[in-house]
């Protein structure tokens, strides 16, 4: 599964976290997904996406 978002704006630091569910404290670091970069968009590539469920977000960090 591809997961793409934008703005991806080189001043932040991005980090793609995961869960199968959406309960509180429930997402969790997924170090495996690294964002590329395309133009002005974020990406990252989710190989392990086998679950009926799969929900992300990203956190992004301010220098």
């Amino acid at each position: 599964m591809k997961l793409s978002f934008s703005p991806r704006l080189d001043a932040r630091t991005y980090a793609i976290q995961v869960s199968t569910n959406l309960a509180p404290g429930a997402f969790a670091a997924f170090e495996v997904l690294k964002v590329e970069r395309e133009g002005a968009r974020g990406s990252a590539t989710d190989s392990f996406a086998t679950d009926t469920a799969r929900f992300y977000r990203i956190r992004i960090s301010f220098p």
